[in-house]
């Protein structure tokens, strides 16, 4: 019990360090996008937004299925045992999910939703019950023997917190870009 409670306060602090650091390397990103302007401005950013914003996510989603002490029952769902098992397929999915979210965000958002923040996060947020949705329900029962887990709220909270934060830095890193293109009069 007392582990599994250092567990995580350990996770909590790594995931307030990982957000200060993912606001800093905001800033940093988006001057060496600027920087990056005669290559090409726009392809540049959005990749620089989606790896951005798909490393912190990812590293969200893992830490929210440390917090729950779930990484064994996703190595579970691939017949495997383990921590480790269940840590590479969370990284996997979080990695692959991130490509996913922007292309669902950039569809769904109209451009002056993009300067409004709480929508982009709640939007996010959707998109991870979406996707929660669809992996439990569609993809789960098809790849493993486990049927359709509808009950597990962990998952849910996880993917949940995944499309939230990946709203949250795909939208500031997005709008930092838009507002560095215009003012440098491009």
């Amino acid at each position: 019990m007392r582990a599994g409670y250092h567990a995580s306060v350990f996770w909590s602090i790594a995931l307030f360090t990982v957000s200060i650091a993912g606001f800093w390397a905001a800033g940093r990103l988006s001057d060496a996008a600027v920087d990056l302007a005669p290559y090409g401005e726009r392809p540049v950013q959005v990749l620089l937004s989606v790896a951005t914003a798909t490393l912190i996510s990812t590293i969200g989603l893992g830490i929210a299925v440390s917090v729950q002490e779930g990484f064994p029952t996703v190595a579970s769902l691939v017949n495997s045992e383990g921590v480790l098992a269940g840590g590479l397929l969370v990284g996997c999915l979080g990695l692959v999910l991130g490509p996913l979210v922007a292309g669902s965000l950039e569809w769904l958002l109209t451009t002056a939703q993009w300067d409004r923040r709480w929508t982009v996060i709640g939007v996010g947020a959707g998109v991870g019950l979406l996707v929660w949705g669809g992996l439990i329900g569609i993809a789960m029962p098809l790849v493993s023997a486990v049927g359709v887990p509808f009950g597990h709220v962990g998952s849910l909270v996880a993917l949940v917190v995944y499309g939230a934060l990946f709203g949250l830095y795909y939208q500031t890193l997005r709008t930092t870009f838009s507002r560095q293109h215009t003012s440098s009069g491009h």
